[in-house]
């Protein structure tokens, strides 16, 4: 997954295993700093499928408790359209489908 802010010269990486998705926005660690309202092109690519770019407005940052030099950001999909968000749905239905299974399990 990678993120890129308005007027960068490359994209951020971002740790998959660390973010936090919804149908509506996603939360991540990076040790970019972004500001309040600035918008960032995040590119998804969820299970293999083709990566998806979104444009995310970043709602909060503060600074990681983990990491002296990071921090943890928060934004909404902008201008989501609906298929993206219907796929991104499903995705996170099956995800934690699969998660009570192995909860199970053990």
């Amino acid at each position: 997954m990678a993120c890129r802010r308005e007027g960068a010269r490359g994209p951020v990486s971002l740790v998959p295993a660390k973010l936090t998705l919804s149908g509506t926005g996603i939360r991540f660690p990076t040790t970019e700093f972004f500001r309040v309202g600035n918008r960032v092109e995040v590119t998804l690519a969820l299970l293999g499928g083709d990566p998806t770019q979104l444009t995310v407005e970043i709602l909060q940052i503060h600074p990681d408790g983990t990491n002296d030099s990071g921090y943890v950001v928060s934004g909404r999909f902008v201008g989501l359209p609906r298929r993206h968000q219907e796929r991104l749905i499903q995705f996170l239905l099956r995800s934690q489908a699969s998660y009570v299974q192995e909860a199970r399990k053990a």
